[in-house]
């Protein structure tokens, strides 16, 4: 069965699946943030989330708004088609940045100053008041879990290798959904 054949058939598929992975990996995320410690694979620790990490959640925030709209849209194409290419932009966005991730932790470029832990006093002060932290934010250099083993891939190399696959599916089934929005003879 092709592509075209199984987006005619079954339009809010695509939609439903992104929108699951989407949950799954924020889920993910958050439960590895707040129960980490309860979990061996994590090593027995929370994963407090650095800058960079947090700015990697958002396009899959995104995507479980417009993925529910593209459910909702499923049988006009060329909303759902819109919605499909915006959602493959967004996982572009979070290949990007997660891509970036990774070269910060093997230290082949520097994130800037909202990325380290070494804050002045002062600022730390301000962090506490208004975020209620009790230690600085991690460094975004230091990987807080990586697998399999201290030489695997870390957090933000399977981001990048989902937000990747994920993007290049996403417009692959856009552009068959293309195919079958109505076109105007000339």
């Amino acid at each position: 069965m092709s592509l075209i054949h199984l987006d005619t058939r079954l339009p809010w598929l695509l939609p439903t699946v992104l929108v699951l992975a989407a949950g799954l990996i924020l889920g993910t995320a958050w439960i590895s943030e707040l129960y980490g410690a309860h979990f061996a694979l994590f090593n027995n620790q929370n994963l407090t989330p650095c800058q960079l990490c947090l700015v990697q959640r958002y396009p899959y925030a995104l995507i479980l708004v417009l993925g529910a709209a593209a459910i909702l849209l499923s049988h006009q194409a060329m909303e759902r088609t819109l919605l499909l290419s915006v959602i493959g932009l967004a996982l572009v966005f979070g290949a990007y940045v997660s891509g970036f991730h990774i070269g910060v932790e093997y230290g082949w470029w520097t994130a800037g100053s909202t990325c380290t832990s070494a804050l002045d006093p002062v600022e730390f002060e301000e962090t506490i008041v208004l975020s209620a932290a009790t230690a600085p934010p991690p460094s975004c250099s230091d990987a807080a879990w990586r697998f399999p083993g201290k030489n695997g891939l870390s957090m933000a190399g399977y981001n990048f290798l989902l937000s990747s696959a994920m993007a290049i599916g996403t417009f692959i089934f856009a552009l068959a959904s293309l195919r079958r929005v109505p076109r105007e003879d000339y």
